[in-house]
């Protein structure tokens, strides 16, 4: 049974999560989030439980899979990360079905994921008996199970738990011929749990409600409600955060004319326009200033902004500190994170933002889908990573913040958003009066 409960940031879904667990001391429990902090914040939450963290101990080679093995050997709860989780091998399902476990997802995972390859080394692959191809998908023999040493070492453990299908073709900086992969998560790894309940936000925007799509698995839609004895979950809607009904007046986007001249095209802050106009960094980074430094006077911690990358290793990933020098206000370095980060809150204090992106979904994967039928769309996609971004400031303890954002794309998509939810909260608080 898969369970989705797709709120809104601020609904209480950790909490009702917590609730959820404390209530049911008869069940094994896997929670997986993005980051360590946010299971060990869960984890203290659920004393009775007695509920552990994976960790990287010297007792389990420092590694955090190891550690979740034991665990689950041992029929404990526990907390841990999606990246280990990823990993999880057979005898880990195999005790996760033993005990009847239910996972919670804090955060759709990763389910979609490229990669690349030069199709040399998969005919040697293949040639040698590491690798067999299955329909549409390449998967691991016996032999290739067991390989331990040399340069695709990590690509096979990969594929020992995900599948790996071809996507595409072009060729790379020498002429070697290279092939696009997506690995997918196996469906098994949600199949074994007794239960499985995804706490997200625009759920179908994302990889996993696609691959849930793709493998027809079904799900039912849950929801969180709030009363004098904190957040829980619940089978119809019948909650929304207040703070839903202000929000036109929480988020201050900035319709500076000269700052937002630079984002006026359709595809203007894309990820191809960062690698075709250099000679616009530097308008960028003065806009960026001025907006923080001269227009609200921001201390730097008070700042948090993202863009993309110019600097990207063959699988499409930026690569560490690849912003261009041009973009980096002076004193802002630091106060640059990811344009798709989410689960934290480590940026809270920040009420004055930059998002110099404008997103589109990358057009191998969506090609990839319509192929099989699923619709990908670019809008939601662009939304759901700038909205979950804004919600790593100020505003989820409920302040104001002030944000430029110079793609008028995304402004728009910003503001659309904004009073959708606000004729929600006054559907569902005016139909209850």
């Amino acid at each position: 049974m898969i369970k989705v409960c797709d709120a809104i940031m601020g609904s209480g879904k950790t909490q009702a999560a917590i609730t959820f667990m404390n209530e049911h001391p008869e069940r094994k429990f896997v929670y997986i989030t993005p980051y360590i902090s946010e299971g060990e914040r869960v984890s203290k939450a659920c004393p009775a439980l007695e509920m552990e963290q994976a960790r990287k101990l010297p007792e389990y080679q420092y590694s955090v899979l190891q550690h979740a093995k034991h665990l689950l050997h041992q029929g404990q709860n526990f907390s841990s990360t999606h990246a280990a989780y990823h990993y999880y091998d057979q005898e880990m399902l195999d005790d996760i079905r033993k005990y009847e476990y239910t996972l919670i997802v804090d955060e759709d995972l990763e389910t979609f994921v490229q990669d690349v390859v030069f199709l040399d080394d998969v005919r040697i692959c293949e040639s040698g008996d590491y690798i067999y191809k299955d329909g549409e998908t390449y998967a691991l023999t016996e032999k290739g199970d067991s390989y331990q040493d040399g340069n695709l070492r990590e690509l096979f453990g990969q594929i020992g738990n995900q599948n790996f299908t071809p996507v595409g073709e072009s060729f790379g900086s020498r002429g070697q011929k290279r092939k696009y992969l997506y690995w997918t998560l196996q469906t098994e790894m949600l199949k074994a749990f007794s239960e499985v309940i995804i706490m997200t936000y625009m759920f179908e925007a994302s990889d996993m409600w696609r691959l849930l799509q793709m493998n027809q698995l079904p799900y039912e839609n849950i929801y969180v409600r709030k009363d004098e004895t904190g957040y829980r979950f619940t089978d119809h809607l019948e909650y929304i955060p207040g703070y839903v009904k202000n929000i036109r007046d929480m988020i201050h986007v900035t319709e500076h004319k000269k700052l937002n001249a630079i984002g006026d095209r359709k595809n203007s802050l894309s990820s191809g326009w960062y690698k075709r106009h250099s000679d616009k960094y530097e308008q960028l980074r003065r806009n960026m200033t001025n907006f923080c430094r001269n227009i609200h006077h921001a201390p730097t911690d008070h700042v948090l902004w993202s863009s993309f990358g110019i600097d990207r290793d063959e699988s499409g990933k930026n690569k560490k500190n690849s912003i261009p020098a041009q973009i980096q206000a002076k004193g802002f370095l630091e106060r640059n994170i990811a344009f798709n980060i989410k689960a934290t809150n480590k940026y809270k204090d920040c009420d004055t933002l930059a998002y110099l992106v404008n997103l589109f979904e990358n057009p191998y994967k969506v090609n990839y889908f319509a192929e099989k039928g699923i619709r990908c769309d670019n809008d939601d996609y662009a939304l759901t990573n700038m909205v979950q971004w804004i919600w790593r400031s100020a505003i989820r303890d409920g302040h104001e913040i002030w944000i430029y954002i110079p793609s008028k794309r995304m402004r728009t998509l910003l503001y659309e958003w904004m009073d959708r939810i606000v004729a929600e909260y006054d559907a569902l608080y005016n139909e209850a009066a």
